[in-house]
């Protein structure tokens, strides 16, 4: 499918499509391990009320929100977004769960999940800093952070460990 002009749309997922959202999250940690902080095994074991549960926390968009992208009624890929709860962090904002499946990516579905995100938050008046991750390897999502104005502003050596081998993260930021 690559290079070829798609119909998407970004939505937000109600709770009943919440086997969707395990489906592609799941798909994720099989296809890019590295990209994740949890694996797949331990998120296979999570039981069907977490899926549930975190879909119905993204609805109220009050501390947690993720985006989908849908192709023909396929979940292609996801942008999640946590906004910290406290009165000395509640400014920020954490980007997680950044997802496009291989077959989709260079097609802009994360261009368009990253415009919505940031659109969310401009709506969270309170949001001045949006933070993120990428592991090292993850090379198109770094570029795509950059391209939506994320700054590295250091390096995490050793932060998520497959197997032997570990892998360092760059840390970024967004200043609003």
């Amino acid at each position: 499918m690559k290079n070829n002009i798609i119909k998407f749309k970004i939505i937000r997922l109600p709770v009943n499509r919440w086997k969707e959202y395990r489906t592609l999250r799941l798909i994720g940690l099989k296809t890019d391990p590295q990209a994740f902080g949890r694996s797949l095994r331990e998120a296979k074991k999570y039981p069907d009320k977490f899926w549930k549960d975190a879909l119905r926390k993204s609805t109220t968009a009050k501390e947690y929100v993720v985006f989908f992208a849908e192709c023909n009624q396929k979940l292609v890929g996801m942008f999640g977004l946590t906004f910290l709860q406290g009165d000395k962090i509640k400014h920020r904002a954490k980007s997680t769960m950044f997802y496009v499946l291989p077959a989709f990516r260079g097609m802009g579905i994360g261009s368009a999940l990253f415009k919505e995100a940031m659109r969310t938050v401009k709506q969270k008046r309170r949001i001045k800093k949006i933070e993120s991750s990428v592991n090292f390897g993850q090379e198109d999502s770094l570029r795509l952070h950059q391209k939506n104005g994320f700054k590295i502003i250091g390096i995490a050596k050793k932060e998520i460990k497959i197997g032997n081998k570990f892998y360092d993260q760059y840390l970024l930021e967004k200043i609003l």
